[in-house]
């Protein structure tokens, strides 16, 4: 991702496979970080070793919060526990390619999933965790365990439902911590972009060697499950795959391949449309992020999506570019790496003045410009954004902020 900035129009591109934030020597620039219109957890600061940083020692990332680690290191009711976790665990799960959390989500049943164990230490900071330790997963009835190794244990989905992971000495006879694990049914699985997008409804298609795709497996209810055993094969052959959820497709020509996709134990037929064009570019109205029914204002942050066409389907995975007049090009923090949300295909901002502002788009090589009129901030007060949900989080999980604003001035020489 590269920004740079002009009197009057800045710009803000997003680059696909990117993750780092560059800066040209255009003296000070003023960055405004907020959190995207979907109101997603905020974004971790600093190196993380585990879940925690010495910048934000009460923000446990994309981790799910153990029992304990939720209350302090207290001792949940019917437990007895150890004195070696005086603060409780963390528990990390799989991430998605297109950046979600890696708090723990469902397992699809059938399938598997790695939990990753870290301790929070007295300097605030987190680390792997070390100690020995045993596994109970109940009656296995909903949850079974596979295997574990050096702070990680794999677990695998039986049957739809919530199970409590406890890891105890070894043994079993005192509890470090212990975390509630979600199983879901797989229900069906879809080709999706490795970056946080927002499509519009209807189909998509991928550029030719636009780098690997990802996989989305999902229940009825559209919940986004996890097999780590995922396997595709096209006519035959197995695919390679950079992640867990991705798969290569590099060096295949224009058309519609039908992938066989196994997750859950279950064979899966996963139709993905490659293209080597962008016929238009295309803009939904622009909306309030903190109040979608109020007018917008110097006081909103603004949402315009924008999206990529050709023939009828929605081309995913672009870069995408944008300069603004009369406003101030935002980050969402839900698109830093491993916090999910707000899009690559839309610009983020908030209105200077009062007064028309103009944004312009730029993807594969074309451009579309619209605009909307500001008014001047009123006086209502602006009501917090919703508490985000995170699936599969123990009991008395820890809450975690929404999102900051943050100015910071970069002196660039």
């Amino acid at each position: 991702m590269e920004i740079s900035s002009a009197p009057l129009a800045p710009t803000l591109r997003w680059t696909a496979g990117m993750r780092g934030l560059a800066l040209p020597p255009l003296g000070v620039v003023l960055l405004a970080i907020i959190v995207g219109c979907a109101g997603n957890e905020g974004a971790g600061a600093g190196k993380r070793d585990g879940c925690l940083s010495s910048e934000a020692p009460d923000d446990p990332g994309g981790c799910g919060v153990g029992d304990r680690a939720a209350d302090d290191g207290v001792c949940p009711p019917g437990e007895v526990c150890s004195d070696d976790t005086p603060r409780g665990l963390f528990f990390a799960g799989l991430p998605f390619t297109d950046g979600s959390s890696t708090i723990p989500a469902a397992t699809a049943v059938g399938g598997t999933q790695p939990i990753t164990l870290s301790e929070q230490l007295p300097d605030g900071t987190s680390a792997p965790f070390e100690l020995p330790f045993g596994v109970d997963v109940g009656l296995g009835d909903v949850l079974a365990y596979v295997s574990q190794g050096w702070a990680e244990v794999t677990v695998a989905g039986v049957a739809p439902g919530q199970a409590w992971l406890r890891i105890t000495q070894p043994g079993g006879s005192l509890l470090y911590d212990r975390y509630q694990l979600a199983v879901g049914e797989l229900a069906s699985i879809a080709a999706t972009p490795t970056q946080p997008e927002r499509p519009r409804p209807g189909p998509r298609a991928f550029l030719v060697d636009a780098g690997p795709i990802g996989l989305a497996l999902s229940a009825t209810d559209g919940e986004r499950l996890v097999d780590a055993g995922l396997t595709a094969q096209l006519d035959g052959a197995p695919l390679s795959k950079p992640a867990w959820d991705e798969v290569d497709l590099d060096g295949l020509s224009v058309g519609t391949y039908d992938l066989d996709v196994v997750a859950g134990g279950v064979s899966y037929p996963v139709a993905v449309r490659l293209v080597d064009a962008v016929d238009a570019l295309a803009v939904d109205p622009p909306r309030n992020c903190y109040e979608p029914e109020a007018p917008l204002d110097t006081a909103s942050l603004v949402e315009v999506c924008f999206h990529a066409l050709t023939d009828d389907a929605e081309v995913a995975g672009l870069s995408w570019a944008f300069t603004a007049s009369n406003a101030t090009l935002s980050v969402p923090v839900s698109l830093t790496p491993g916090e999910p949300g707000a899009g690559v295909n839309c610009a983020y901002l908030v209105p200077v003045a009062a007064g028309p502002v103009a944004v312009t788009a730029s993807a594969a090589g074309l451009t579309l410009e619209t605009s909307f009129e500001a008014a001047a901030a009123s006086a209502r007060v602006r009501p917090p954004l919703p508490p985000p949900t995170r699936p599969g989080a123990g009991a008395r999980a820890a809450s975690v902020r929404v999102g900051v604003a943050v100015d910071v001035d970069v002196d660039l020489d």
